[in-house]
């Protein structure tokens, strides 16, 4: 954990409130005319990609058993705050923001769609593996939120790629499966809801994501609709309509059950479902 600590100060600077970028002592040391310049951008495309191995072996690990105790959370949140520091700073910059504006060294390790799409990719699945399968590590899972949300914040061409990851897609459908599901939702009416979305969601995929508390659940929504803001974009179009329609229909069918005295507004299921619908609507308004 240290180590990654230590790789994220030296990487990247704390950009909060700012343009995230790649502090300019790397960006000068890997010019490719300076001495070392090209072993520099190597070496540090070679440590993320050992840094992506680590973080991928604990996901797997945490998919497999979630409760095996030799697993770290705090490893976990570690490696998650790196990606949020590091992927929105390194991942398609522009070099109109830099006072050495070259294509090369580290300013075109990842310059290119096909070069970031793996990195954005890796990112949502590794988000996506802890929202399901540790729902209640509350800080996990805020950093998890936090990564997405900083991606999707970072341009149009990188929630283009976020759009187009499928580990984003099925973030997309557990949020319009779970959207209408309280925490004390019967295996029949989470059966319904899964049919109703339909796709290849697994039924343990889905009882993790709905063990999210409705605070966190409302965190990815904003994600979720932050990263598909491109209007021009029609799968993003598409998916940002579901995303809302998952919220509106449940909330609409409580509204008019209760002014047709069809639900008792004191039934506790009553109240947790406008309580879910209500932090819901506020991940849509933040």
């Amino acid at each position: 954990r240290l180590l990654l600590l230590c790789a994220g100060h030296l990487l990247t600077d704390d950009c909060v409130g700012e343009t995230p970028a790649m502090p300019e002592s790397v960006i000068h040391a890997c010019q490719p005319g300076a001495e070392g310049g090209e072993a520099c951008t190597a070496s540090i495309v070679s440590l993320v990609d050992t840094l992506r191995s680590v973080a991928e072996a604990q996901a797997v690990k945490v998919a497999t058993c979630p409760d095996d105790p030799r697993l770290s959370p705090l490893l976990a949140k570690t490696i998650l705050w790196f990606f949020a520091r590091w992927g929105p700073a390194y991942l398609l910059p522009s070099s109109d923001e830099y006072r050495e504006n070259g294509d090369g060294g580290m300013l075109g390790a990842y310059s290119t769609a096909d070069a970031a799409r793996p990195a954005v990719s890796f990112c949502a699945t590794l988000c996506l593996l802890y929202l399901c399968h540790w729902p209640q590590e509350k800080e996990v899972v805020e950093e998890s939120a936090s990564l997405l949300l900083e991606l999707a914040k970072r341009g149009a061409a990188t929630r283009e790629l976020m759009v187009d990851s499928p580990s984003f897609g099925r973030m997309a459908a557990l949020h319009s499966v779970c959207a209408s599901l309280r925490h004390n939702a019967s295996p029949h009416e989470m059966s319904a809801a899964v049919a109703a979305v339909g796709g290849d969601l697994s039924m343990d995929t889905v009882r993790g994501y709905q063990r999210l508390p409705y605070d966190d659940r409302a965190r990815v929504l904003t994600c979720l609709v932050v990263a598909c803001s491109e209007m021009s974009n029609e799968k993003a179009t598409t998916m940002l309509n579901g995303c809302m329609r998952a919220v509106e229909a449940p909330f609409s069918t409580l509204v008019q059950a209760l002014g047709n005295k069809q639900a008792n507004p004191k039934d506790i299921n009553v109240q947790e479902s406008a309580c879910l619908s209500i932090l819901l609507y506020g991940g849509i308004v933040l």
